[in-house]
């Protein structure tokens, strides 16, 4: 509200990068101080996506409505290449997105290709048109860092697209292969959500998994279960043309999580597990073995009588093992 707080802002949020060996406990700093909102490493460990407000501060704004300047961070060489210039969100419309590239991520199967979308419509949804996002990627290590570069990285159109969508887009999950992705999408107009199987190329979708109104809780179909790579970086869990979908399954009932598993093909669901009435336990982490199949699911139990605990349950089998037997730390309570 004031230059005072800008100055006391700048002082108190500013921060350093730092790369921690966890062998040694060596602490290895660099320089270029600032005011850090992000950190995000590439798969290959070498790159970092860096995320930093920049002056002029809005008055208007809260911190991530700041101009930010995104950088690639090289860890080997401590070089830097200016990615985006993003300005403040202070014009953009209610409901509406950024104009030019927008939320960067890394490809979670390539060791430095990032992902991104741009808006189609100019970010303002009141705006008619056939498409409002599409997807974009580009390999960043065959760019960056080659002799002197004053323009950003992304400037003047760089990129390849890799898919438009009707509505605004909202998430992307890729496949193992790396040529089939999920990816979901917003209308804004129906309060509407649908989420389609896409292959890289591919003009047309190959399935719809899920499309529906976003305030029908009781037909929540859950989130696509998702498994961790040795990079970090996570990947659909698929076994034999199928996903796993877990959902809080709120009900009139209340909440019964449930695991279903849905085929790619057609869309059939099967539900493989649902919590009990009057107790809630929903998944934690599914257990695979090393072929990366899942053959049992870790799950959250707790109820108004129990503590909450871990319990190993299997996919062939039914009952549980307990993965954990905390006790209940205030029974005193369960009296009143």
């Amino acid at each position: 509200a004031s230059p005072l707080d800008e100055a006391l802002f700048e002082h108190h949020a500013r921060s350093e990068l730092a790369r921690l060996d966890l062998a040694t406990g060596a602490l290895v700093r660099y320089d270029g101080a600032g005011l850090h909102l992000a950190l995000d490493a590439a798969p290959c460990g070498r790159f970092v996506l860096v995320t930093r407000a920049v002056r002029p501060f809005s008055y208007q704004m809260g911190v991530h409505g700041f101009p930010q300047e995104l950088e690639l961070f090289d860890l080997e060489c401590g070089a830097r290449q200016r990615v985006l210039d993003v300005p403040a969100a202070e014009n953009v419309p209610i409901e509406g997105v950024r104009r030019g590239p927008r939320a960067l991520r890394w490809h979670p199967l390539a060791s430095s290709r990032l992902l991104w979308l741009e808006a189609l419509d100019g970010g303002d949804p009141r705006t008619t048109a056939p498409h409002r996002d599409r997807w974009m990627e580009l390999d960043v290590a065959a760019l960056a860092f080659e002799g002197e570069r004053d323009e950003p990285l992304l400037a003047n159109g760089r990129g390849a697209e890799l898919l438009r969508v009707e509505h605004r887009a909202s998430a992307l999950f890729w496949f193992a292969d790396g040529e089939r992705f999920l990816a979901r999408e917003y209308d804004r107009e129906r309060r509407w959500t649908r989420m389609r199987l896409h292959r890289r190329g591919a003009s047309e979708a190959l399935a719809v998994l899920d499309d529906r109104s976003v305030h029908d809780r009781y037909g929540d179909p859950g989130g696509v279960v998702l498994a961790p790579l040795g990079s970090g970086r996570r990947v659909v869990h698929e076994e034999d043309g199928a996903v796993l979908r877990a959902s809080e399954g709120e009900s009139d009932r209340g909440a019964r999580p449930f695991i279903d598993r849905q085929t790619l093909a057609d869309g059939a669901r099967v539900r493989l597990f649902q919590s009990g009435e009057g107790e809630h336990e929903g998944l934690f982490s599914l257990v695979r073995d090393d072929a990366g199949r899942a053959r049992a699911f870790l799950t959250r139990h707790e109820s108004p009588l129990s503590p909450p605990n871990l319990r190993l349950r299997r996919f062939d089998a039914p009952g549980f093992e307990h993965a954990t037997e905390f006790a209940d730390p205030t029974p005193e309570l369960r009296g009143i």
